[in-house]
Formats: structure tokens, sequence, C-alpha cells
């Protein structure tokens, strides 16, 4: 009976509040949370090419491929190319990398026109809407 009680308490709390709804493409929504992980973001500049992403990946999302950019750390001009369409935003691939040059943003609106899910080291170091803009 006691908990019938409480369960009928927090009914009535909730009554007569006022209901939380977004309107979501005209709103933006303010729910991101600090530990919400979104789409693979790379900085070229810190990348060493190191390959430890690639060899943490429980599902191989993440390859190395040649890009021809020079930062001057990275001498073999190897960075990270991730399958988005594979990709389980784990993050381990942040977890591990030293240099902290991959990592997870906050961007979830990830649906466009293009139907390319590999995404290779020029489209990880832009963000969605500059993506969106170029494509």
């Amino acid at each position: 009976m006691k908990g019938i009680l409480k369960g009928m308490l927090q009914v009535i709390k909730h009554l007569f509040r006022k209901p939380v709804t977004v309107q979501y493409p005209e709103e933006p929504i303010p729910w991101h949370t600090k530990r919400f992980r979104g789409r693979v973001i790379l900085n070229l500049d810190t990348c060493i090419g190191c390959t430890l992403c690639s060899q943490i990946c429980p599902n191989h999302a993440d390859h190395m491929v040649y890009y021809d950019y020079d930062n001057g750390k990275n001498k073999r001009k190897i960075y990270p190319a991730v399958n988005i369409g594979v990709c389980t935003y784990c993050g381990l691939c942040q977890e591990v990398c030293p240099t902290g040059s991959i990592r997870l943003s906050n961007e979830f609106e990830l649906a466009y026109y293009n139907k390319d899910l590999d995404y290779l080291p020029d489209r990880l170091s832009r963000s969605e809407k500059e993506l969106m803009r170029h494509d």
C-alpha cells in the first residue's frame, strides 16, 4: 500500500506541471549532457598518425588512410578515416588518442543527402554544417 501511495504522489506532482514540448526543427534542443557522444571530429594539426584509434576500434569502423596534409608531426601522412555507418560511437578512439586529436562532438544532426558514409580526414576535420554547405 505504501508503494502505491508513493507512486500516486509522483503522478499528482507531475500532473500540474507545464509540459516540456520542443518544436524540434524550429527550436534547438537544449538537452546535451557532458557525456553525450555525437559525430567523430578530427584535428589534423595535432594528429601524429599513431594508428591507436584504428587498432582499438571494436568493429573496425576506424581505419588509416594516406592524406596529403603536412602538419610537421605526422611524418607518414596517415590519418584516420571513419565509416559512420558502422561506428557505434563508443568513444574508445577518443580515450586512446595520445594527443586528443580525435574526439566525439555534440553534433547529432547527421542526416543529409550525401550517401557516402566513409568520412575521410578532410570530412572529419569539418563540422556537419560545413559539409552540408559544400556537398
